[in-house]
């Protein structure tokens, strides 16, 4: 209801969220620790869960690295468009989905076929 009533929102989701929690539950937003949610383009710079010195030797950050929750893919998103030519990039003279590289991406693949899956969805 409350974003039925609003006309323009230049800070999308964001803005959308602040004001139903402001100006109707009347309650203050308290961020997350980036330990519990964080930006889908900091994955891996989680500080505090892996101590070992992965990154110093292998040049790559732990896959242990991960937030409880994950906002965003990256900072363009394109994990979660359906436009596949975001997805396409070109590694060795090959075209590889990026999404299918992500620490997260069999995840959210899996978790998108259940839902689509339990709504009984067809293609």
């Amino acid at each position: 209801e409350y974003a039925g009533t609003l006309k323009k929102l230049s800070k999308a989701d964001q803005e959308l969220i602040e004001g139903y929690f402001g100006d109707v539950a009347k309650v203050q937003i308290n961020r997350f620790e980036h330990l519990e949610a964080s930006f889908g383009h900091c994955l891996g710079m989680i500080p505090g869960i892996n101590t070992s010195d992965i990154e110093a030797k292998w040049k790559f950050e732990s896959p242990w690295r991960q937030p409880a929750f994950v906002h965003k893919s990256s900072s363009a998103n394109e994990c979660f468009s359906f436009d596949l030519h975001r997805q396409i990039r070109w590694a060795n003279g090959a075209r590889v989905n990026i999404c299918h590289y992500h620490p997260l991406g069999a995840y959210w693949r899996d978790a998108f076929c259940a839902a689509t899956s339990s709504l009984g969805t067809t293609a």
